[in-house]
């Protein structure tokens, strides 16, 4: 390959490579809904977003509560939050009570749960309730897990 062959490749690669770079749309439409596309549809607005530079992708507080209030998102003071969380805490912690007796309930169930009259433990019908119970008994336990998990991740 010739040195002017080489140049006309990397001349072509470096318009692929700038026309690669896509344009992004912002459209509303009849019932009020955003939305964002690389497709110039009817409406739609072209954003103007910059590339980034290594040096402006690491995080720092600044852009951070640039692009909150860029957002319109509202800020929550710390007693309304404080409040939100609590009334998260007890609703979680009835969750759990209520799944913890739905466990204590499965457990007493599957350790009652005996062959009928004349049937053998390896009975299909006697298999499938025991094979019920086994899954209701495991619903409840994940369920409980997954609550005081939930619990242990909440604000004190």
């Amino acid at each position: 390959m010739d040195f002017s062959m080489k140049r006309w490749l990397l001349l072509a690669s470096c318009c692929v490579a700038l026309h690669a770079q896509a344009e992004i749309y912002k459209s509303v439409d009849a019932s009020g809904n955003v939305m964002y596309t690389n497709y110039p549809g009817k409406g739609a607005k072209p954003l103007h977003i910059r590339e980034a530079t290594t040096a402006e992708t690491a995080p720092h507080k600044s852009t951070h509560s640039a692009s909150v209030e860029h957002l319109n998102i509202p800020h929550i003071d710390a007693t309304t939050q404080e409040k939100r969380d609590s009334l998260r805490r007890t609703v979680i912690e009835s969750e759990l009570k209520t799944e913890q007796q739905a466990l204590n309930d499965a457990l007493l169930a599957q350790k009652q749960e005996a062959p009928h009259a004349g049937e053998q433990l390896n009975n299909p019908n006697y298999l499938q309730r025991v094979s019920k119970l086994d899954e209701a008994v495991k619903l409840h336990l994940d369920n409980v897990t997954a609550l005081n998990k939930e619990l242990a991740h909440l604000k004190q």
